[in-house]
């Protein structure tokens, strides 16, 4: 028997649930006499279930000539940003170096693209990812259901949520990884 706490798909609110052999037995938000959910909460995908939990990421002290190359070789478009000890700080994307370098230039190009970051703008030893990162980071638990994910994403028109146990960072979830699974249900 384990307890947890989910978002209830049918009444849009946290619940506490108990599970028992996988399935709901106890939950606060019952509904004529059984879970409101009848046992949804449960099956439905969670973030465990699709995230990458191979993460490249980058130290805030990492130079912005450095970042441009990361996300150019690894074909990505935007990693964590964590500290030593692997705590999240922080996002940086390439909208980030693109919005730093228009606002150098008051200049900035829509079709603006990561190779063009590697042109030597961002080779000044004094350019770090600390200058450019968010810190407001949309943080997901392990337990989360993934059509969360997807109201979040949508809501605040973000490419990827960071997977997180406390303040380590444990995994991500992107656009892409939502559309493999959007894939595989219309497969």
């Amino acid at each position: 028997m384990s307890k947890e706490h989910v978002n209830c798909p049918n009444l849009q609110r946290e619940a506490e649930i108990e599970l028992t052999e996988g399935k709901v037995t106890d939950c606060n938000l019952w509904h004529e006499g059984r879970p409101s959910c009848q046992g949804e909460c449960v099956s439905a995908p969670r973030v465990r279930d699709i995230m990458q939990r191979e993460v490249i990421a980058v130290r805030e002290t990492a130079s912005l000539a450095d970042l441009a190359r990361i996300l150019a070789e690894n074909r990505i478009s935007g990693v964590p940003v964590i500290d030593r000890k692997r705590r999240l700080l922080g996002v940086i994307s390439a909208y980030d170096l693109a919005r730093g370098k228009a606002r150098a230039n008051a200049f900035y190009n829509e079709t603006f693209m990561v190779d063009e970051l590697l042109d030597g703008y961002y080779s000044h030893e004094n350019s770090r990812v600390r200058d450019l990162m968010t810190s407001a980071v949309h943080r997901v638990e392990e337990v989360t259901l993934v059509r969360d994910v997807v109201d979040i994403m949508v809501r605040e028109q973000i490419h990827r949520v960071i997977v997180t146990r406390g303040e380590e960072l444990t995994g991500i979830v992107t656009t892409s990884d939502l559309l493999q699974v959007l894939s595989r249900l219309l497969s």
